[in-house]
């Protein structure tokens, strides 16, 4: 017998229903996480964890740029709407067995074909986020107006995917103007081992995969496992044969440690800066340049640390940023935006990165993990 049964949302909330365990909390952040199962830890003192990760967004709105992110931890999105708080909810098959009073379908929650409540996933923390000024930083101070952003973290119990999160967006312009230079990315700060300053960041342009690893040229190297953990567009709003997977830039963003003025640093002065750090340049706008070949890029550390040749990052407290844009969003309109995160832990890096790209293949290929239809309202 189906329950009357009314949603109740957390500040944050935690989905464990594999062996990646991922908290989102009301603004947006994505954190507090453990991407490996526990007996790594104990078989080779090996550890990946997600310190924060999240959307980025960035439009001219009114001449202007503006932007909605989430920065180290720090955040201007908002799950209060209409006095009420639209998140963070943590929904199960269980809970959908009951008569839920209040599932919020108006605010882009999904539904099946009968309109009735339904998840992504075999568990599944959704929020519904809008933008709001945050004075902590300035570059939280202009968000971006009348942008809705739906934000559901699933995973699924199947055993070939117990290393997966996916993050699934739908940006709606709720305004009556239409959003033009719409730039959106993906950051994320993973670290890998306790020795977190000895990470770096790599690009494989094949699969349109970032991903951190734990700098095999370390001397404690032979000590852990070789963990690697990846991001991937499965959907964006952008389609161009120039740029595979959707992936219009890889940025390199380097932990300011307190410094405001790193040409590449997380830490941002304006919403200017967040559009060109989506743009893949530098925060003042300048173009990064490739080492090896003297060359401006939007592609960093695409070089091959198995090999040593190429450009390659450096030990360091790692922070990585795959980017899509530009695309407008007309009024009304709805795109949408999924990440799938993948972590493998294998013997030999080259192992890990292999397991990390036939999994994404597989995932790619089977689109009723990550293909849904888009709300209706």
């Amino acid at each position: 017998m189906n329950l009357n049964y009314t949603l109740k949302p957390d500040s944050i909330a935690l989905i464990a229903v594999n062996d990646i365990h991922v908290s989102a909390s009301r603004d947006g952040l994505i954190s507090n996480s453990s991407l490996l199962p526990d007996q790594f830890y104990v078989q080779s003192n090996t550890q990946v964890h997600l310190s924060n990760a999240g959307l980025w967004v960035s439009a001219v709105q009114d001449n202007a740029p503006r932007a909605n992110l989430n920065i180290g931890g720090f955040s201007n999105y908002t799950s209060k709407w209409d006095g009420n708080n639209l998140g963070v909810f943590h929904i199960t098959p269980e809970i959908l067995k009951n008569n839920i009073s209040n599932w919020p379908a108006q605010y882009g929650a999904p539904v099946d074909q009968n309109g009735n409540p339904a998840i992504y996933g075999d568990e599944m923390l959704f929020s519904c986020l809008k933008g709001t000024v945050n004075p902590s930083q300035m570059a939280l101070n202009s968000p971006i107006e009348n942008l809705r952003v739906t934000q559901s973290v699933y995973a699924y119990q199947r055993s070939d995917l117990k290393n997966v999160i996916f993050i699934r967006y739908e940006l709606k312009n709720m305004g009556s103007k239409d959003l033009n230079d719409v730039f959106a990315g993906f950051y994320s700060d993973v670290d890998i081992n306790t020795d977190q300053v000895n990470n770096a960041i790599g690009y494989d342009a094949a699969s349109g995969m970032t991903y951190t690893y734990f700098n095999p040229k370390d001397p404690n190297s032979s000590k852990f496992i070789n963990c690697v953990s990846g991001n991937v567009f499965l959907e964006s709003p952008v389609s161009d044969s120039r740029f595979p997977y959707s992936v219009t830039g890889h940025r390199m963003i380097e932990r300011d440690y307190g410094a405001k003025d790193s040409q590449f640093g997380e830490l941002l002065g304006n919403a200017v800066q967040a559009l060109n750090v989506l743009k893949a340049l530098g925060n003042d706008g300048s173009s990064m340049i490739d080492p090896v070949t003297n060359t401006p890029t939007i592609f960093a550390f695409t070089g091959n640390p198995l090999t040593g040749t190429g450009w390659l990052d450096q030990s360091r407290d790692s922070r990585n940023m795959i980017t899509t844009g530009p695309f407008n969003l007309k009024a009304s309109e709805s795109r949408v935006i999924t990440v799938a995160m993948v972590t493998a832990g294998e013997k030999e890096l080259g192992a890990s990165l292999n397991k990390l790209k036939s999994q994404i293949d597989l995932i790619r290929n089977e689109r009723s993990l990550w293909s849904f239809p888009v709300s209706k309202q």
